[in-house]
């Protein structure tokens, strides 16, 4: 069995056989005519700046360095040297949030949405000499924020914003199967909380958003106010068909909501060189990344029949999201062996 070559060992065999990064030109050569080491120079500096705190890689069975991530990805069984440049090009071309990214998001859902929402709701005027003073009294200590679900870590919001004096701040989700609606007016009452805004880190297909905001709507009679700070294409649509039903008491304001250049559409239609090449591989080493059939996830990852963007390549800091295509995160299941370059860690048994 032949030692599996080093990172620095795979980019010199590129350069001797006279290979260039795709780039976005499709012609075999980048626009700015960079090289492969200049690509792993790259990766170096966000692996180390950023990859590295990478959370479900930190401790085994993953590998916390990046670079060694990096390594064996590029080394699984059964891909071609062509499909390893392939993978080590597209490794850049992730969309990868940091911490210091979700904390920009915190406070930008505070001063954006958030703020546009409460002046829209209380007919606040610019011009009234008590604006800012009221925007921050009905921001502060009569708005609830809560998280849809337990992935939305809610006490990091609260502390980028300096909000304090709401003590209780649960998961929606984990309230529609465990929660009572009557205790939840209650201290909505108790605590003169007269608004409600339902806040999630990332949201894909809108597959369990959607049902958790459903039943906050139909048990609360308050405003709510929806605010995914990471949202995709289809998930967007999902929920704003749904605010149709509650005739503008709920709304869906996101913070950052990914374009199609976001995502690697299935059946063609991909017009980025690198992400075509990517469209191809994904679907050609699907049966070694699951391992087995799997009704879940097909090669571009978790999506609903009516998706219109599939294959999504966004990864988080906390965790890699399931509408992801498995090839970067699906790991070492028997019976694949396939090794991730994110790693998922899932909810449920898959």
């Amino acid at each position: 069995m032949s030692a599996i070559p080093q990172l620095d060992q795979l980019i010199e065999s590129w350069i001797l056989d006279g290979h260039r990064p795709i780039g976005n030109n499709g012609n075999g050569s980048s626009s700015d005519d960079i090289s492969y080491i200049e690509l792993m120079r790259q990766l170096e500096f966000f692996g180390d700046k950023f990859f590295c705190r990478f959370i479900p890689a930190l401790f085994p069975p993953h590998n916390p360095d990046f670079k060694e991530r990096l390594r064996n990805w590029l080394t699984n069984e059964g891909l071609t040297p062509e499909d390893q440049r392939t993978l080590f090009e597209f490794a850049l071309r992730l969309a990868f949030f940091s911490f210091e990214d979700f904390v920009q998001l915190y406070r930008s859902a505070f001063t954006g949405p958030i703020a546009r929402w409460i002046i829209d709701e209380l007919r606040l005027s610019l011009v009234d000499k008590n604006f800012d003073s009221r925007l921050e009294e009905e921001r502060r200590r009569h708005t609830w924020y809560c998280p849809i679900t337990d992935s939305m870590v809610i006490s990091e919001f609260y502390h980028a914003n300096g909000i304090t004096g709401i003590d209780q701040r649960p998961a929606f989700r984990a309230l529609k199967e465990f929660g009572d609606a009557v205790d939840l007016k209650r201290y909505m009452s108790s605590r003169n909380l007269t608004r409600l805004v339902l806040l999630e880190d990332f949201v894909g297909t809108g597959t369990q958003t959607n049902n958790t905001i459903n039943w906050a709507a139909s048990v609360l009679t308050c405003p709510i106010l929806v605010v995914p700070l990471v949202i995709c294409p289809d998930g967007l649509e999902a929920l704003l068909n749904l605010t149709n039903t509650y005739a503008g008491r709920v709304r869906v304001e996101p913070v950052l909501r990914l374009d199609e250049q976001t995502f690697v559409k299935a059946h063609g239609g991909v017009s980025d060189p690198l992400l075509a090449k990517i469209e191809q591989l994904a679907v050609s080493v699907h049966p070694k990344v699951m391992g087995s059939p799997d009704k879940t996830y097909g090669p571009f990852g978790f999506s609903l029949p009516t998706d219109k963007n599939k294959g999504a390549t966004v990864v988080l800091f906390s965790n890699t999201p399931d509408n992801t295509l498995p090839l970067v995160h699906h790991h070492a299941q028997k019976p694949s062996k396939w090794q991730a370059l994110f790693p998922r860690v899932a909810r449920e048994i898959t």
